[in-house]
């Protein structure tokens, strides 16, 4: 299967994680990762997502998040 964009990856863990994402989904049940989307009649905005970068970009931002409030909870403990 050949996507119709091609970009480049700002890491070796973004393609990673992206590849997993869509391939492995496809492999796991044959249908694009959110399929059920485009099923319906709709485009499939979680493949594009995972293709264009910006579910990356969401994961990450959560990830910092998260990192964000483990570091404010911890220095709260010390208090």
């Amino acid at each position: 299967r050949v996507f119709p964009s091609a970009r480049k990856y700002s890491s070796a863990e973004e393609f990673l994680e992206t590849f997993e994402a869509v391939v492995g989904s496809f492999g796991t049940n044959g249908y694009d990762v959110g399929a059920y989307h485009s099923f319906s009649g709709g485009k499939n905005s979680i493949l594009n997502a995972w293709l264009d970068g910006s579910k990356w970009t969401e994961k990450q931002a959560a990830k910092d998040k998260s990192k964000e409030k483990e570091d404010d909870d911890s220095s709260d403990d010390k208090k």
